[in-house]
């Protein structure tokens, strides 16, 4: 996480401003995975008392400091028990967009530990944004969209040519 985002959550915090502080890291997530922005992320909601949700990022954060583990706890009760197509999906922060051997070495450690790592790799191969699939998918998507476009700007001349017409020929 970048220093000057760390120093503006700093700020909020200081100022009694929690809601806002979450607002800047909640805004600060359209990047890639990043698992500090995840931690300082969780360390909000946690002062926001919102353990469920402090703990899902506090978990994918990698970091396992003991005021984390309360709120990690309450995440690990409704992660185990979700159907296994959904645990990968449920992991916030755009973790699911990151190859599991880029994640945080003590996340894949736990998941591996409770059984869950290669479940989660194998739902991975579909839902990485950079997977091979998912270009062709997004290259037809384009393809498609500019043969519309094409096609529509193509009707538009033609008709502003026939009205010309017969305005010229009344």
């Amino acid at each position: 996480m970048k220093q000057e985002l760390r120093d503006r959550v700093d700020h909020e915090i200081a100022n009694g401003r929690i809601w806002r502080a979450k607002e800047i890291l909640r805004g600060s997530f359209s990047g890639d995975f990043d698992p500090d922005r995840c931690e300082a992320y969780g360390q909000v909601l946690l002062q926001m008392n919102d353990l469920k949700e402090a703990g899902s990022y506090l978990f994918v954060s990698g970091e396992r400091k003991p005021g984390y583990l309360a709120a990690i706890d309450i995440f690990m009760e409704h992660f185990v028990t979700m159907k296994s197509k959904n645990r990968l999906l449920s992991l916030p922060g755009r973790i699911h967009r990151v190859n599991v051997d880029d994640w945080p070495t003590n996340l894949v450690d736990e998941l591996n530990r409770l059984g869950f790592i290669d479940e989660i790799r194998k739902y991975q191969r579909g839902h990485i944004i950079h997977s091979p699939s998912r270009k062709w998918t997004g290259r037809m998507a384009e393809i498609g969209c500019g043969t519309l476009i094409i096609t529509l700007t193509l009707l538009a001349i033609v008709g502003l040519f026939t009205v010309i017409n017969l305005l010229v020929s009344m």
